[in-house]
């Protein structure tokens, strides 16, 4: 779905969060760290989620349908679903609308993933800056090194930075979402059954 390779979307506030995403980035548990943020985009009149990454270049997630992530400041990538609503694809121009501010892009590539229903975007930090100088990466993609316990990281995560610190468990938030459809598909296929039981009962 586009978040199997990442353990925690990691997001920082206050005053000081600069220096707490350095000492997180830093932290001998942490393998990959990657800052983003995210933003409301729309895209040729469809409104989106976007993603905002200072760079794509380590970046793991399972999401990229065809092409690839943006890495220039006038690039981006843009869900399947997007895509054919606004009838566009890898290589024609689009206007993207970010913090009140039109720009033109080029598509680069086309994404899909349940936690989006295909409205996604995702555009380079230095590209999101063109519309606003102000942007902060206040958050982290984080995958933790092979052999950490989590909740003993969630536990000094906690402990150190309190609220200042907002850790959200990727795997048992794909959980949640997974547990959800599969119950929706049982339900689905429970009326279907009594529904062909009492067709078959009238007739």
């Amino acid at each position: 779905v586009g978040l199997e390779n990442v353990d925690y979307f990691l997001y920082t506030h206050g005053s000081n969060a600069p220096v707490i995403k350095s000492e997180i980035v830093d932290h001998p548990d942490v393998g990959i760290s990657i800052p983003f943020t995210t933003a409301a985009f729309s895209v040729e009149g469809v409104s989106t989620t976007g993603t905002i990454y200072k760079s794509y270049a380590k970046t793991t997630a399972k999401d990229l349908y065809l092409g690839r992530k943006p890495s220039a400041d006038n690039e981006i990538s843009i869900g399947v679903s997007v895509a054919k609503e606004i009838g566009k694809d890898i290589g024609d121009t689009i206007q993207v609308e970010l913090y009140e501010k039109v720009r033109d892009y080029i598509v680069v590539g086309l994404t899909q993933g349940l936690n989006d229903g295909g409205y996604s975007t995702a555009v380079t930090l230095e590209g999101a800056n063109n519309h606003n100088e102000k942007i902060d990466t206040n958050g982290l993609a984080i995958r933790l090194k092979d052999g950490v316990n989590r909740l003993e990281f969630e536990k000094e995560m906690g402990k150190k930075y309190g609220s200042k610190v907002v850790l959200n468990h990727i795997p048992s938030i794909l959980k949640s979402v997974f547990s959800s459809m599969e119950r929706a598909i049982q339900i689905s296929v429970y009326a279907m059954v009594l529904a062909s039981a009492f067709v078959i009962s009238i007739v």
